[in-house]
């Protein structure tokens, strides 16, 4: 029985069943059934009174199992690889998992590896890229940046201010005599603001030239001192992670055939070097996880496919013995496959009642 619309349908369903006052051997196929009368001859009851009862042939049923375990395996290695992408573009990548993926060339990778004594350090990336985890050691003495050297051009600016400032206050009292008390008071005032003003700009231009690098490491980092005169830097993690996104957000100007021309040790290179032959590895380790994620994606679709197979396997199943088999034109051409079966089904069956 086939109607164009779901109500249609229904309403051919009740009256036959009142008519012909039939309890069973009726199946509607289809989730659209808005009528209470006919809802118990839907297909999910039946597929539910069938598995309950198991009903279903075993060499089937044992079918839906194996599909399963593919369709979850294929899941799961498509939310690993997933996974895998979004940590590549947001941290630095662990040196394992470059080795893993053979994107390393074997001389780099034993550069890389050499002041480690061979050793898979987790954090050899971030070290080699400026981008390290732990604490930063530097002598304050030593350090030819060191910040006292900032604080004693700092004192320097300071006391020329002051001297400058010692002058004008000197005119003022000299003309002290000349202008009244309300006018001297304004005059001072106003020369007071003009040389700060001129004084901070002086004293801005003079430390920027002095202090690039270090106001630019205190902008980047945490300065603290240990009991032996150590000064310990710790990045800041929001600069790190900026500084990260600086890696990897630009593509890699290296080539398959311009790889060959680094240099083998790759910690004498320059930091943007570096940092470009570390883009290099990443697009490679993309090109490999985008290769996982299309076989992945291949295998989980075609396990959906079998999986539709078997729910059309196991409806054939149901339907063949109804008596009535009910649905609307679109639920038909979904069903066409298992519609042919049951033609072919009826036809072998009634001829054998010839015979």
């Amino acid at each position: 029985m086939i109607c164009h619309t779901n109500h249609a349908l229904d309403q051919f369903l009740e009256l036959t069943v009142n008519r012909l006052n039939i309890t069973d051997g009726i199946i509607r196929v289809g989730n659209r059934c808005q009528n209470p009368a006919i809802q118990r001859f839907s297909l999910i009851h039946a597929r539910r009174f069938t598995r309950e009862n198991r009903l279903i042939p075993g060499n089937i049923y044992h079918q839906k199992h194996t599909i399963m375990d593919r369709k979850t395996n294929a899941e799961e290695a498509l939310k690993h690889h997933e996974h895998k992408m979004v940590e590549a573009q947001n941290h630095i990548l662990k040196i394992s998992t470059l080795i893993d993926y053979d994107i390393i060339d074997g001389r780099h990778q034993l550069s890389l590896l050499a002041p480690f004594n061979g050793r898979r350090v987790e954090t050899i990336l971030t070290e080699w890229l400026g981008i390290d985890f732990s604490f930063e050691q530097q002598q304050q003495l030593e350090n030819s940046t060191d910040l006292n050297d900032v604080e004693q051009s700092m004192s320097t600016i300071n006391l020329s201010e002051n001297g400058e400032t010692e002058k004008v206050e000197q005119k003022q009292e000299q003309e002290q005599s000349e202008v009244n008390e309300e006018e001297e008071e304004e005059q001072r005032r106003r020369d007071e603001l003009e040389m700060e003003e001129e004084n901070f700009a002086t004293s801005t231009v003079k430390t920027s030239e002095v202090t690039s690098l270090p106001v630019e490491i205190a902008k980047e980092t945490e300065i603290l001192v240990d009991a032996d005169g150590f000064q310990m830097v710790r990045r800041k993690p929001q600069d790190r992670r900026r500084l990260i996104r600086e890696v990897i957000q630009y593509p890699t100007t290296l080539t398959d055939e311009t790889i060959v021309q680094i240099n083998d040790d790759v910690w004498s290179l320059p930091i943007h070097e570096r940092r470009d032959l570390y883009r290099y590895w990443l697009y490679k380790y993309y090109v490999s996880l985008h290769y996982s994620v299309r076989d992945a994606r291949n295998e989980y679709n075609q396990a959906v496919a079998a999986l539709a197979e078997y729910h059309q396997e196991e409806d054939y199943y149901i339907l063949k013995d109804s008596v009535i088999v009910a649905m609307t034109t679109t639920c038909a051409a979904k069903y066409h496959h298992v519609l042919e079966k049951l033609r072919m089904y009826r036809q072998r069956k009634i001829e054998s009642t010839d015979n």
